[in-house]
């Protein structure tokens, strides 16, 4: 997934939340460092319409 296609985004703190969040279909966007030793997880998840027609 290319960022211009997340239609929701998220971020967590910590490898066991974001590993949910990657069970359940949602996409690493990013690793940010953060003020605790654990570093932000940003996810994305794209539309379910997206390659979709009409």
């Amino acid at each position: 997934m290319q960022l211009h296609e997340a239609t929701e985004v998220t971020e967590v703190l910590g490898q066991a939340s974001a590993n949910e969040l990657l069970k359940d279909g949602w996409t690493l966007l990013a690793i940010v460092p953060s003020a605790q030793s654990t570093p932000w997880y940003i996810l994305g998840k794209r539309s379910k319409l997206v390659g979709m027609q009409c």
